[in-house]
């Protein structure tokens, strides 16, 4: 079979000091990273986990793809998935004295540290997340089964949300992984809370169980739509099951409700979706996307082939809060990605 696609970026550089690799787990329980990128169906793609990466971003996450296509289709391999060396952001962190974001003594001296790249999948099966991890692991951080998706074709499919009350298929296919690859791949894993907490309990702990480093917890419940407002304790609570880090993921717009809400539910990390994807910028502490976060997307988009559909939805989430209500319907007339930069050009943002 073959491999997924790495491409060279333009940054790449052999001269530049190394960063320290530490895996996800680790940099939100040992380090000052917790700022974490979504995964996204389609649209956390390369150019825009680099361009979150340069903007104070510690973690990102591929969109969510599917084990049993990736693990034989050489085309859904590609299609899927591209890296290059320079996508993980480089940060200068410190390492706690302890474990556990609450204990705020940090070393005196940061170290430069590489961010960590989670490739998310969802399966249904042990044997297709396993093969897919094997295939993925040279070019990740760590391989993530999603629990979550709230979609009616996944759930049909037995995958996503379907997995959240099944928790000994999800015990099964960590497992198989954690067995197969040990420590050279860390499993992690991403849930919904449930309306039934002893259910939620019991999907973390069997997830610990077999082995998983980290568990996201997204506070809705599966069949609450994204604008229902998040349940912070239940994410609290959830938490509290778990003997490994965690992240929170829900309602993260700004960096100050970012850490609002890690206070809030005593999670190591918080993930933010719609909020990064309006503002990339969002963790640096901007409250829009500054002009300069979106030329760099148009570089690296550019530089990296994104397709137009993509490049377009981007900019439009970038640039909403700038453009006026007829500003928004002209652009939605664009075709081309050099239409879409004249347009630009000539536009007061």
């Amino acid at each position: 079979m073959s491999q997924p696609q790495r491409v060279q970026s333009q940054t790449d550089s052999q001269s530049q000091p190394q960063p320290l690799q530490i895996p996800p787990a680790e940099l939100l329980a040992e380090y000052s990273a917790w700022t974490v990128q979504a995964p996204m169906v389609r649209y956390s793609k390369l150019p825009f986990r680099e361009l979150c990466g340069g903007y104070n971003t510690h973690i990102t996450y591929t969109p969510m793809m599917l084990s049993t296509e990736f693990s034989r289709s050489e085309y859904a391999r590609a299609s899927d998935f591209s890296t290059s060396s320079s996508e993980r952001g480089v940060f200068e962190l410190r390492r706690r004295r302890t474990a556990g974001w609450h204990d705020e003594a940090f070393e005196k001296h940061s170290q430069l540290t590489r961010g960590a790249l989670i490739a998310q999948f969802a399966a249904s099966e042990p044997v297709p997340f396993m093969q897919s991890a094997e295939l993925i692991a040279p070019y990740v951080d760590a391989i993530d089964l999603n629990t979550g998706c709230p979609t009616s074709w996944a759930y049909a499919e037995g995958i996503g949300g379907a997995l959240l009350r099944r928790p000994e298929t999800v015990r099964d296919i960590i497992r198989t992984t954690h067995d197969r690859l040990g420590s050279s791949l860390p499993v992690t894993v991403k849930i919904r809370i449930d309306q039934d907490e002893k259910r939620t309990e019991q999907l973390i702990r069997n997830a610990v169980a077999a082995g998983v480093s980290l568990v996201g917890i997204h506070g809705r419940y599966r069949t609450q739509a994204s604008t229902s407002p998040v349940n912070l304790d239940g994410v609290r609570l959830a938490q509290s099951f778990s003997d490994v880090p965690t992240i929170s993921n829900g309602d993260a717009w700004s960096l100050d409700e970012s850490l609002r809400i890690r206070d809030v539910t005593g999670c190591n990390g918080v993930m933010s979706a719609r909020g990064i994807l309006s503002n990339p910028a969002m963790f640096a502490g901007y409250n829009e996307t500054p002009m300069e976060c979106v030329d760099k997307f148009i570089n690296l988009a550019i530089a990296y082939g994104l397709p137009f559909p993509l490049f377009h939805r981007h900019l439009a989430y970038m640039l909403e809060s700038r453009m006026s209500k007829s500003q928004r319907l002209s652009w939605h007339t664009l075709h081309s990605i050099p239409g879409a930069l004249d347009w630009i050009h000539e536009q007061p943002l």
